[in-house]
């Protein structure tokens, strides 16, 4: 039994090798100043067993950032004004755009970004939430979109935060006044917020706990990126040592991350139906004489009402995917049409030559 368990452990060193590499070097970062660009290819380097190099993946990046460039240049914009970089970063996500290829010589037409609709929350491929896939295919979705966009502003020098919502994540940026527009990266358009209240999963509480529709500070983003690679993690091995240190990291740097405090609650459960069912499975009101499944049954409890706290409500994966598709006809209302316009009236404002 002993020269099995050794077994087993040699066999998870080995295949989990990547992923204790991969968190310290996200340990050498600093949460409150930190390259999105790095952090991103170490937790997808990881999952793909370190199959690619940090070159690879920033070389892809400036070809991209070069493409819009190009684009901001044939529109006569500034390619250092903040509002005409997410503006053209914008443009990528939204339609086709040609690009003079020095290299060849030649024209080409750059296809938009567009999403996957086929697995899009990586159940049967995990990989499917990764930028890497989405730079290979040309297309992602709610997780590896706006963190692409992300990456693209840190290219150019453009500032845009990530923004959650129930199960999904989009971008927000600044308009000329500091007034924060919302972009929804899975179809390439500007969104109301209202329309993100509509998904109906975010509740008052959610609001004022800042859990969903509010900007991640660098800290909170630093965070989220622990959390992918703890669920990366989970999504190849059992909850371990090594998960529950990841956990704790993560909690330490944010205290209200949600995929923690989920993760949290989610293990407290096993824990307090383990005990439970140890003591024979008593009603609850005689659990209290069963001390050590009382208490498990407590810390659940009080875990379940941390997420409460944050106004956390699950969203059904046909809820989710019957709500994205109600932007075709959100489009067509005013609210978004007026942003629209506000948008294209600011870009053309930076178009005009300044007296």
């Amino acid at each position: 039994m002993q020269e099995k368990l050794y077994a087993e452990h040699l066999e998870w060193l080995n295949k989990s090798k990547s992923y204790r590499i991969a968190y310290n070097q996200l340990m050498q970062l600093n949460p409150d100043s930190f390259s999105i660009t790095k952090a991103v290819f170490i937790v997808e380097n990881a999952w793909l067993e370190n199959k690619y190099t940090l070159e690879q993946f920033r070389t892809r990046l400036q070809l991209e950032a070069k493409i819009i460039q190009q684009q901001l240049k044939n529109e006569k914009l500034n390619g250092k004004d903040n509002l005409a970089l997410n503006y053209g970063i914008q443009k990528r996500f939204k339609q086709s755009i040609s690009y003079y290829d020095p290299k060849k010589k030649q024209t080409l037409t750059i296809k938009p970004f567009g999403y996957d609709f086929e697995d899009f929350q990586g159940e049967k491929d995990y990989a499917k939430m990764f930028v890497t896939k989405m730079m290979i295919k040309g297309k992602g979705q709610c997780h590896s979109m706006p963190l692409m966009y992300l990456m693209l502003a840190e290219q150019l020098g453009a500032k845009a935060w990530l923004s959650l919502a129930p199960q999904h994540s989009f971008v927000q940026f600044a308009d000329k006044n500091n007034n924060l527009m919302n972009f929804e990266t899975t179809n390439g358009n500007l969104v109301s917020t209202n329309w993100l209240l509509q998904s109906g999963f975010i509740n008052a509480n959610a609001l004022k706990e800042k859990t969903y529709l509010d900007t991640l500070s660098q800290k909170q983003l630093f965070a989220q990126c622990l959390s992918d690679l703890l669920l990366g993690y989970l999504s190849k091995f059992n909850y371990d040592n090594f998960a529950e240190q990841l956990r704790q990291k993560i909690a330490s740097i944010d205290p209200l991350n949600m995929t923690a405090l989920i993760i949290d609650a989610n293990m407290k459960t096993q824990i307090a139906k383990q005990m439970v069912n140890a003591a024979g499975r008593p009603k609850e009101e005689d659990l209290s004489k069963f001390p050590q499944a009382y208490q498990a049954y407590m810390n659940m409890m009080a875990a379940y009402e941390k997420v409460d706290g944050r106004g956390y409500q699950d969203m059904p994966r046909e809820a989710y995917a019957a709500w994205l598709k109600t932007i075709e006809q959100e489009r067509k209302k005013q609210e978004m049409k007026e942003l629209s316009d506000r948008m294209q009236r600011e870009i053309q404002l930076l178009k005009k030559p300044r007296s």
